[in-house]
């Protein structure tokens, strides 16, 4: 590991001295542990077979927390506790610490983490009277990596090709153009994404022609409107403000793409909309 921050706090670094450094012994980076499944028993009543599916991740990261003197040492272990703390927002809900650091190989990823159930986020043992080593305890409860750039692709619907008559001929006819595009999640697991329609747009929808997978929405947008649908949180959100999931069809899947290329096509129920749809979302990896 290269580097490693939570939130604005580097406290791992593989080229300078920061008071913090990362053992390399840290666990929970490579594949997250699946949830129990249940397996069919035969003759029995009530047995189902059930999906194997990824759970939580949990992180165990041990370090070492140093100073040249005492007092540098107690600001830099004061440091490491404040950036553990527990913020709250406005609501009293608590806010994710991002965590986010570099691999060997020099990929940037990213993971929104917790301090563990029923342990303290940080756990200091004194060593000397200007060095400590710790333990942190984090629980990121999506198991995915991220990785930190955010990539965007603009749909728009497809324009006819064609020409106006009458004609001198011969003539060439232009094709079509716009409606789908090639969408490449550079990960090696399905990333979720947030789904933005801009009207004028009459019940749209987009399908991943790669799986076959569409969503699709029972809703015009007229000029200036926006739809915000975000995959990852299962919400429709109309120009800033509206609950939209009214609006939501029943056939829908909440979709994902898939690792490497999809191939994302965009439809309107009228041929004389002008609307198109934006794609934004973050490479997604099972482990490092």
């Amino acid at each position: 590991m290269q580097n490693l921050y939570l939130n604005s706090l580097q406290i791992h670094s593989s080229t300078q001295d920061l008071g913090f450094v990362i053992n390399n012994n840290y666990q929970g980076f490579d594949n997250p542990v699946g949830r129990t499944p249940n397996y069919d028993k035969p003759g029995e009543h009530g047995n189902v077979v059930s999906n194997w599916l990824w759970s939580a991740r949990t992180l165990q990261i041990p370090g070492r927390v140093s100073g040249a003197t005492i007092s540098e040492y107690n600001l830099n272990r004061r440091t490491l506790q404040n950036a553990l703390r527990i913020i709250k927002a406005a609501n009293g809900v608590s806010q994710p610490i991002l965590m986010s650091f570099t691999t060997d190989d020099g990929l940037q990823l990213q993971a929104n983490v917790y301090g563990q159930d029923g342990q303290q986020p940080v756990q200091f043992m004194e060593k000397s009277p200007n060095h400590a080593n710790f333990i942190l305890s984090l629980f990121a409860p999506d198991y995915r990596f991220y990785s930190q750039s955010q990539q965007s692709a603009t749909i728009g619907l497809p324009v006819g090709g064609g020409v106006t008559l009458p004609v001198i001929l011969p003539v060439t006819f232009p094709a079509a153009t716009g409606g789908q595009q090639t969408v490449t999640n550079a990960g090696d697991e399905n990333t979720p994404f947030v789904l933005t329609f801009y009207g004028p747009l009459t019940s749209p929808f987009i399908t991943n022609l790669t799986t076959g997978e569409s969503f699709n929405v029972n809703l015009t947008l007229n000029t200036g409107d926006v739809l915000v649908i975000d995959m990852a949180k299962k919400s429709m959100v109309l120009n800033g403000v509206s609950n939209a999931l009214s609006n939501f069809v029943l056939s829908n899947i909440w979709m994902q793409l898939i690792s490497g290329d999809n191939l994302i096509k965009l439809g309107s129920g009228l041929s004389s909309d002008t609307g198109y749809a934006l794609l934004k979302f973050n490479s997604a990896y099972l482990g490092i």
